[in-house]
């Protein structure tokens, strides 16, 4: 399993530097106003991007160009979130209600692990090395689906109460 640490750079912005375990960084995250988050190279080429769909808290993620699918939250208190694939799911498992720690699920085998500290940093793993980019593309997108200004904005991470929600 290769770990992945995404390092924010700023309060304000969606940049990150994702470096390997030994430290050396792979890729840049770029946030373009939080409507669009690109995953690029070193060179500045982008691999893979989350765009936020219009007037809903979901994000469409491709890899290489092509779409991979829409992650979107589950369930009333939105700790459950799923990525819509044009064949199947990938689901997440979360430890509690509380939890900054998931795990990414296709058909019930495990691609992922994603945990969040207090500073905004995103640690994930990645069991095959082959999906790299398209579990980092995916942790992304669900970070910015939890972070959503829209609801629960108090918690950064996502979970909250229905005391949370601005509309009832």
């Amino acid at each position: 399993m290769a770990r992945y640490v995404l390092g924010k750079q700023g309060l304000l912005s969606e940049h990150f530097d994702v470096q390997s375990d030994d430290g050396e960084t792979r890729y840049r995250v770029d946030g373009h106003d939080l409507s669009r988050v690109s995953l690029n190279d070193l060179q500045g080429q982008e691999l893979a991007a989350a765009v936020k769909v219009p007037d809903l808290d979901q994000f469409d993620v491709s890899v290489g160009g092509r779409p991979v699918g829409r992650v979107h939250s589950m369930g009333f208190l939105r700790v459950h979130y799923q990525v819509d694939l044009e064949q199947g799911v990938i689901e997440t498992r979360a430890g509690d209600r509380f939890s900054r720690s998931y795990t990414l699920l296709r058909d019930g085998r495990e691609i992922g692990d994603v945990d969040q500290d207090g500073e905004g940093n995103l640690f994930v793993d990645v069991v095959e090395a082959g999906d790299a980019v398209t579990v980092l593309a995916i942790a992304i997108a669900i970070y910015l689906v939890r972070k959503n200004p829209g609801r629960y904005s108090d918690n950064p991470f996502g979970a909250g109460s229905a005391d949370d929600d601005p509309e009832g």
